[in-house]
């Protein structure tokens, strides 16, 4: 089943040479097709190694300088690991950050060697963020069910997954939900999806559902207990 997501690497297949390393996905033909190289990471390979890092930019360095290659993803483990383990806000996680800062700059460098400054592009790129956010019963839980008649007006919902939902209304009950909710909760934002704030770069997919709310840090949705 597809999708309405291109990977970007098939978007430069036409015409031009792409590969994938480690990246997530990048080993898997879409719609049949498949970059022409892909390096595909196991489950269990360790993400942490520096020297690797640096190791893994020298070779992609090589794509571009030797192999003509013009797209090419590179994809590091982390910070995210260390993120999910021990928490965004650790020693842990700092640690881990100052090694990625050292090897964008060794990756500036390699660039500069490879005498590509003026001809590659680099997007440093990740798919979240993170914060820290406490378990029960620490944790303050905003229960929807609580301001409205959950199963009655709702047809369908994407909560109970932190401190972000979506919900789809029942048939000409979208106003009714609106407004019971949006002023429900002190620590509650809740909005029509045309009108989810732009900072987001968030609502305006197909597939984004009518309301769209996210709570405070420290606070959790979940539709009904």
């Amino acid at each position: 089943m597809r999708n309405s997501a291109d990977r970007i690497f098939f978007l430069c297949l036409q015409g031009r040479k792409t590969a994938s390393f480690h990246y997530p996905g990048g080993g898997a033909k879409y719609q049949g097709e498949a970059v022409q190289r892909s390096l595909v990471e196991s489950y269990t390979h360790p993400d942490s190694n520096e020297t690797e890092w640096r190791e893994n930019i020298d070779i992609v360095m090589n794509w571009f300088t030797k192999e003509d290659f013009d797209f090419v993803t590179l994809y590091y483990g982390e910070p995210d690991n260390m993120g999910h383990k021990f928490g965004p806000e650790t020693e842990n996680r700092r640690v881990i950050i100052q090694q990625i800062d050292r090897t964008i700059g060794y990756l500036v460098e390699a660039i500069e060697r490879h005498g590509l400054t003026k001809h590659l592009n680099v997007i440093i790129t990740s798919d979240h963020g993170m914060t820290t956010v406490k378990k029960k019963p620490s944790v303050t839980e905003i229960l929807l069910t609580n301001y409205i008649k959950f199963w009655d007006l709702v047809k369908f919902d994407i909560v109970d997954y932190g401190g972000f939902g979506m919900l789809l209304p029942k048939p000409g009950q979208e106003e009714a939900v609106y407004q019971a909710l949006k002023n429900a909760h002190p620590h509650l934002n809740v909005y029509k999806k045309e009108e989810f704030p732009e900072r987001f770069h968030f609502a305006k997919h197909k597939r984004v559902l009518p309301i769209v709310m996210y709570a405070d840090s420290g606070y959790n949705i979940n539709g009904v207990s």
